[in-house]
């Protein structure tokens, strides 16, 4: 019973499909095609890269660690805890250990050498990201 529905089914669709004939493109498809593409890349290219923290937020905060670094070193400053009155704390006593640590020049170079290529791969990965977002 079940071969028989499947037969008249092909049968069916063989004789739908006949009676369907293939519609041809119009003449000027090419042409709306193009023009839909250039349309989309228009759009595309509209779209402008704008960042979350602008240059001038950046000399800011920029500024601010500078006078912040430049306070901390220039600057004498006595650092106890006078807010806690039931410990009195120094903390020069944790905070003098940081002012005697020597670093070995080899140290020194090494961390400035590695500090300098981290700066050029990050120049060379942000101007390659640039290019690949700047359409002509």
């Amino acid at each position: 019973m079940e071969k028989n529905k499947e037969k008249q089914f092909d049968a069916f669709l063989k004789k739908a499909i006949k009676e369907v004939e293939l519609d041809a493109p119009s003449l000027n498809f090419t042409e709306d095609l193009l023009e839909k593409l250039e349309i989309s890349q228009v759009k595309k290219s509209s779209t402008a890269y704008k960042p979350l923290i602008s240059k001038t937020i950046w000399v800011i905060i920029g500024a601010l660690i500078l006078i912040a670094l430049g306070g901390a070193f220039i600057g004498d400053f006595e650092s106890t805890l006078n807010w806690w009155p039931s410990m009195n704390l120094n903390t020069n006593y944790v905070f003098g250990g940081f002012l005697s640590i020597v670093i070995s020049s080899t140290y020194l170079y090494g961390f400035v050498g590695l500090a300098f290529f981290l700066f050029v791969q990050i120049y060379f990965i942000k101007n390659h990201v640039n290019r690949q977002f700047t359409t002509n």
